[in-house]
Formats: C-alpha cells, structure tokens, sequence
C-alpha cells in the first residue's frame, strides 16, 4: 500500500514526502505517526475508495474524492491505487517511500493484520469489517493477489526510481519497518509544544 506525503513546513527534509509501496506497505502507524508530527492532514485512500459492504467506488468517483482530499498545501497519502494515485498524487510529491521486504514477509503481516482485525472486530475506514477468512479461500484474497504481484510490483518500483519522468522525486528505499522507524526518528522527531509546520 503506497502512501504519499506533501508537507507545508519549511523545516522539514524534504517540502514533500510520498511514502508508496505496494511490494510491501509502509507500517500504517509510520505514516500517521508523520502526518501528525508534521501537523498534516493524513488521507488513507482505502477510505476514499471503499463504500459499505465491501462496494468499489467507481475511477471516476474515487479520483474526485482523492483530488479533493489532497487539495491543500500539505497531507500525507497512505495507499497504491496506482491507476489513480500516478496522476492525482505523485506528481505533486517530492518524495516516494518504497519498503521493499521479501513476499513472506509481506504476507506474514497481511496475514497477522487481518486476523487481528477480524477477532477484534474492527471497523474499517468506518463502514466495514473485516473478513478474514476471505483472505484464505476467495480468489480475491489479498494474499493471492500478493503472491501474484510481489515480484513485478518491486521490480515495478525498482524501475521508477531510475525512470527520468520521476526525477523529481527523491526517493526513499528500506528494507525493513525498523528501518521505517529510525528514518521516521531522524526526519520527523516529535516536538515539544507541537509542531513547528502549523497551518
């Protein structure tokens, strides 16, 4: 799951952050923990995309929601949706974020995220839950989809931080969520008395 960041504060590394990568996402709480260390609204598309019951929002549909949460001058963007996300949000960032961690790593934490989701009964982006059983048999399981993808989605991505139409972009390449968290330490340490990147 991609995520994308563009920050308004004049003091941080980089004036704009996408943190994306479908090969392997990016922990969630790294990216909320960024949006509010650096005072910005967080937009999760899976929010954006999924409607009650397990509905798919139609492109058209999506990419409004999409172009209209990420209107501001600052955000952070967790999620791929590539189709829309290259138009509507990358081009605007100044940095990717890929976590590029092997398919059984990546699939014991779909796995171990979606089993916790389930017995807690957690509501999802505030219409749904989770099924966790579907992610075992049903041919739209996450996890077949992962085994289907992982090795052409890093490459994928691999290939885009040497593509010239991205060179605007400053990418960030890990390798494991510890990884995520002491980057996370360097480039966005919390602040005493709130953030200094304020509207």
């Amino acid at each position: 799951m991609p995520s994308a960041v563009r920050t308004r504060c004049p003091t941080f590394h980089h004036s704009a952050d996408a943190l994306s990568s479908w090969a392997a996402p990016a922990p969630a709480r790294a990216r909320e923990t960024l949006a509010e260390r650096l005072d910005l609204p967080f937009v999760e598309l899976d929010a954006l995309f999924w409607l009650p019951d397990w509905v798919e929002s139609d492109d058209g549909t999506f990419g409004a929601k999409v172009t209209e949460a990420t209107a501001g001058e600052g955000w952070v963007v967790a999620g791929n949706y590539r189709r829309i996300s290259e138009d509507a949000v990358w081009p605007r960032a100044e940095t990717m974020f890929f976590l590029d961690v092997s398919l059984l790593t990546q699939l014991r934490r779909a796995l171990v995220r979606s089993w916790r989701r389930w017995r807690r009964g957690e509501l999802l982006w505030g219409t749904n839950h989770e099924r966790f059983w579907t992610q075992l048999f049903h041919r739209d399981s996450l996890l077949l989809f992962a085994i289907r993808t992982h090795r052409a989605t890093r490459e994928r991505y691999r290939l885009m931080m040497a593509a010239p139409e991205w060179s605007q972009l400053n990418f960030v390449h890990h390798h494991s969520p510890g990884e995520t968290a002491r980057w996370l330490a360097r480039t966005a340490p919390p602040r005493d008395g709130g953030s200094e990147c304020g509207a």
